[in-house]
């Protein structure tokens, strides 16, 4: 979705959707795949921070300049927000006083898949833990954490945290299967985009490839599998009652692919 952005932004800008610069790492300045994860890691007190890299008073001024009706941030580590209300508040206050009104958009993989590739990218970071005692620190505590990290697998709970400050009206939950064409959820994702009011044409919209490869977990089983699924039954139902998706549902469902121009 970031590579879809950063390539397409001026298509995107055409259509009156602005992809801001400012919070990208630096490293990635250059690459298609730059999401604004600075602007996360500064909400966020990451080390990895850089006020180089752009803060989020300079978002906020790229913004005001451009003027553009939308805005589209992108970053996997807002996620990490959802255990810090303050810095929720912060961010909502900080864009409702510039004219927007911010909307949060979370994509969810079902959690035996997630599990398995969490799994393979913290093993990169130094988690020493087995598998087994992985999953069942999953089951038993909803989340796991990795030194600041905290990895939520009760969706429910995370998607609360955003409707506490943004409101529930403003939160939408997608379902997103990693085996499915990627293209599906950039199709999607555009599909929002457009519903928002973006006169967005698809034949002038450049698709990237998958950029990051299916892994595999150690050891991993069927049951493995199915504890994680079945274990969040009742976090499913919150899913459903107060967010109005069925996650499981719309895994087993086969994606639509029709992508309509508008305005």
């Amino acid at each position: 979705m970031q590579a879809l952005l950063a390539m397409n932004a001026p298509a995107l800008a055409a259509a009156g959707v602005h992809v801001p610069k400012t919070g990208r790492p630096l490293r990635l300045l250059r690459d298609s795949n730059a999401g604004h994860h600075n602007l996360a890691w500064e909400l966020n007190r990451d080390p990895r921070f850089d006020p180089a890299a752009g803060t989020l008073q300079a978002l906020l001024a790229e913004l005001d300049a451009y003027k553009q009706p939308l805005a589209v941030l992108s970053s996997e580590d807002f996620e990490y927000l959802h255990c810090r209300p303050d810095a929720l508040e912060r961010l909502h206050e900080a864009l409702l006083g510039i004219g927007y009104t911010p909307q949060i958009i979370s994509y969810f993989r079902p959690r035996a898949e997630y599990a398995r590739s969490l799994y393979v990218e913290l093993r990169k970071h130094g988690l020493a833990a087995t598998w087994n005692d992985y999953v069942q620190t999953i089951l038993r505590d909803g989340e796991f954490r990795h030194g600041a990290w905290v990895f939520q697998f009760r969706y429910g709970r995370l998607l609360r945290a955003f409707a506490e400050q943004f409101g529930s009206h403003n939160v939408f939950a997608r379902a997103y299967r990693r085996a499915a064409d990627p293209t599906d959820l950039l199709f999607d994702f555009m599909r929002i985009v457009a519903d928002a009011g973006a006169a967005i044409a698809p034949a002038e919209l450049r698709l990237p490839g998958r950029l990051n490869q299916t892994v595999d977990a150690e050891s991993v089983t069927g049951d493995d599998d199915a504890r994680l699924t079945s274990g969040f039954s009742d976090d499913d139902d919150v899913l459903a009652r107060r967010f109005d998706v069925d996650l499981n549902r719309a895994y087993a469902r086969r994606p639509r692919r029709v992508f309509g121009a508008v305005g």
